[in-house]
């Protein structure tokens, strides 16, 4: 039997369960990072999308739906815009100023007419 000082307390329990979230990729401080199978995506931004360049080089980055298009959001996480990529649903997108501004692996921050002329992390050409 465990003496009151060694037994566990739902607030121990909760800090495991927490570290372990961050250990596993879920709940990532930036909304707009890579991702993949083995790296998902969590918090306010949970699916991992794709986007592929003319050239067909494809691109993952974490992100969410939103419901209108506009340069600014108050739908998407971290000061996003909502753009509709590729004919799409519309969803979130990272505004930036330059490219190293930008998350995920492949980007390239470029005026996108798509997210109402707004500067955002899109799939480098």
């Amino acid at each position: 039997m465990l003496g009151p000082a060694m037994k566990p307390t739902a607030l121990s329990l909760a800090l495991l369960f927490v570290g372990f979230g961050a250990v596993a990729g879920c709940n990532r401080s930036d909304p707009y990072s890579d991702c993949n199978r083995d790296l998902p995506c969590g918090g306010d931004a949970p699916l991992c999308l794709s986007s592929t360049t003319v050239t067909r080089r494809t691109v993952q980055f974490c992100s969410k739906r939103c419901s209108t298009p506009a340069a600014n959001s108050a739908e998407c996480p971290g000061n996003g815009a909502c753009a509709r990529l590729n004919g799409g649903d519309p969803v979130c997108v990272a505004r930036c100023s330059s490219t190293a501004d930008c998350a995920f692996t492949g980007a390239a921050c470029l005026p996108l007419a798509e997210a109402g002329g707004a500067t955002v992390c899109s799939a480098a050409p």
